[in-house]
């Protein structure tokens, strides 16, 4: 059969439309001969475009020539900005709101930190606050899980970093410990934590660049003074470098409630607020609003309960803080110092002193 045969016995364009009526649906199709047609010639003569629906359509032309819709291209609507950061967080958020308030918690941060200082000789000496929403975050749950990826950043950053030492002229390896609070208090500063951890003297100017350029990198903005701020205090064992640390240990658990209370060791009930003396900057308590996460705070593992009971065994004493024993008027004596200079010199019944 010639070509013109052929085109004369091909119907025209009237017939093929009643016959075949268009559908109007793009996709990308696969035309399959098995006649000797011409592929090209078949796909420009061929009108019909099925349904993406339809999973074939065979039309009969010069044998059999069906058309299989491989990929039906569909029109996506542009996904919205659930997450402003860069890096890929688990979107979890809690239906349970958290009310934001440090009950029990308090007691918990308070036994870390008597510990730090315990077992060391000093605490933190860094004071960090980070707002959310100056890094374009506004979930809560997005926000608090990046602060144990920085955490880990942070531990990362020290650990490759060994602090010198200029009187024994060794270097060791500075380890994170840190705790926090996540609070949400007022319309204006909104969601934000502070975090007390420790940081060699030698590192504090790349720390603070460090931390800023960290929080820039997941957001994607620049991090101002506002959004991450880091100040830094003495604190080698003196007893004013641990009433500094206690003023900033104050303004971290001022989210405290008022009807909070515990009883003391003669039985009497007290209030937190009486004993624990939250800080508050500007004598009034800020409005707690509630956050919806797991967990408003957190504590380093070289500071929780089963780093202290590792550390008493070590030292053959067990460790339990003041607020365990009820001893309330006494949480920032500062014994925890004098404690330690007694072990440092190998004193007899150190932990007396305590």
């Amino acid at each position: 059969m010639t070509f013109d045969d052929r085109m004369n016995a091909l119907p025209d364009d009237e017939e093929i439309s009643r016959k075949y009526p268009r559908q109007d649906a793009p996709g990308i199709f696969e035309i399959d001969t098995e006649t000797d047609i011409d592929t090209h010639f078949a796909c420009w003569k061929f009108p019909i475009i099925p349904s993406p629906r339809a999973r074939w359509a065979d039309v009969d032309l010069f044998g059999t020539v069906s058309a299989k819709l491989i990929a039906p291209m569909k029109t996506w609507s542009p996904l919205p900005d659930i997450l402003p950061c860069r890096m890929k967080v688990r979107q979890h958020v809690d239906g349970r709101a958290h009310s934001g308030e440090l009950r029990d918690e308090a007691r918990k941060l308070y036994n870390a930190m008597s510990f730090k200082v315990l077992r060391d000789g000093w605490g933190f000496n860094t004071f960090i606050t980070v707002t959310a929403k100056y890094l374009g975050l506004t979930s809560h749950a997005e926000f608090a899980a990046l602060i144990p990826v920085m955490n880990k950043a942070v531990a990362s950053w020290l650990k490759a970093r060994p602090k010198r030492s200029a009187r024994f002229h060794i270097t060791e390896e500075a380890n994170h410990s840190y705790l926090f609070v996540l609070e949400r208090s007022g319309y204006t500063h909104g969601l934000h934590f502070h975090m007390l951890c420790t940081v060699p003297v030698d590192l504090r100017d790349e720390f603070r660049v460090f931390l800023a350029d960290w929080w820039e990198q997941q957001s994607g903005l620049a991090a101002s003074t506002n959004t991450v701020n880091v100040k830094y205090s003495n604190s080698w064992g003196r007893p004013e470098h641990y009433a500094n640390q206690a003023l900033k240990f104050r303004y971290t658990i001022k989210t405290v409630p008022e009807d909070f209370w515990v009883f003391d060791q003669e039985g009497r009930k007290r209030y937190a607020v009486e004993f624990m003396k939250p800080w508050l900057r500007h004598g009034e308590r800020p409005d707690i609003l509630p956050i919806r996460t797991r967990q408003i705070y957190g504590i380093s593992r070289d500071l929780d309960t089963k780093a202290r009971q590792t550390w008493g065994e070590e030292v053959g004493w067990t460790f339990v803080s003041k607020f365990d024993q009820r001893r309330l008027d006494e949480l920032y004596s500062g014994s925890e110092v004098q404690a330690w200079q007694a072990r440092f010199i190998n004193e007899q019944e150190w932990w007396k002193l305590y």
